[in-house]
């Protein structure tokens, strides 16, 4: 069910738009909804989570002029009331976000020829996150698979929570993190405490040194298995969000920042 946030109480009202300003403050925020109205991310954000060379992106290393400005003034005129969420759990705002340029593919970064492999259909749009490309399934087409990428920005991952045998809850905060092989994993109690504290600040402070975000995996968090979680765990956050195969992916492969016995050998070898 949609509720618009003009009918939550006061409390959670005065809460609600408190966060929405201070984390709209960030400078990752503004950079995030700049790059969405500039219709490309910039490289520095681009290959942070995709290894693939794009021929635009490569040559597009700063904002177009007036840009961020552009974004400051949409900022200032935002009105919460107008927003509205899922009552049974907080869903991204994904609304505004259906700026997009069509994708031009290369090969890899540091490749001097085309590599001779099949490549998947690409996205529709350069924003996206590489878990969340099922925009014949979106309410909302492009724009979601937008949001989706504009909230791993901001909070380090997309935001899930368990719903549960009856698949309605919305128990605990899981983030799924963009790019490559990663795994869904739970943010501490100290994460949670620390985000909360945050968002509700008397007063957006930009960069405020107590700034949690983003939020990054601890060396020992819980980490699942994306498959596992989509298909017989119950964690997600709508069950249109990804396709999944029929079978688990064989390969075993994940990223370092998901590996703690790797990363500590990693760390014992640089120390050598």
């Amino acid at each position: 069910m949609s509720i618009s946030v003009r009918d939550v109480d006061v409390e959670h009202y005065s809460a609600s738009t408190t966060a929405l300003a201070i984390l709209l403050h960030t400078s990752t925020a503004e950079q995030t909804y700049a790059e969405i109205i500039n219709g490309n991310p910039t490289a520095d954000t681009w290959y942070a989570y995709d290894g693939l060379r794009h021929d635009i992106i490569e040559a597009h290393r700063e904002l177009c002029p007036g840009i961020l400005e552009a974004t400051r003034e949409f900022r200032a005129i935002l009105r919460p009331e107008n927003l509205s969420f899922d009552s049974t759990y907080g869903e991204g705002l994904h609304k505004g976000a259906s700026a997009w340029q069509p994708v031009i593919w290369s090969f890899p970064r540091g490749a001097t020829a085309p590599v001779p492999v099949p490549q998947p259909e690409p996205p529709p749009t350069v924003f996206f996150h590489g878990a969340y490309t099922a925009v014949d399934q979106y309410p909302k087409g492009v724009a979601d698979m937008v949001g989706y990428w504009a909230e791993s920005r901001l909070f380090g991952g997309v935001v899930l929570c368990d719903r549960g045998e009856n698949e309605t809850g919305g128990h605990n905060v899981f983030l799924y993190p963009n790019g490559g092989r990663r795994l869904i994993f739970q943010p501490s109690e100290e994460q949670v405490d620390r985000l909360y504290h945050f968002l509700l600040a008397p007063s957006p402070e930009k960069d405020s040194p107590s700034s949690p975000l983003p939020l990054l995996p601890e060396k020992h968090a819980r980490r699942i298995d994306a498959w596992d979680a989509f298909k017989s765990l119950h964690i997600f956050r709508n069950r249109y969000e990804r396709k999944l195969p029929e079978s688990r992916p064989r390969e075993h492969m994940v990223a370092l920042e998901d590996d703690p016995v790797a990363q500590d050998l990693l760390k014992v070898i640089k120390e050598r």
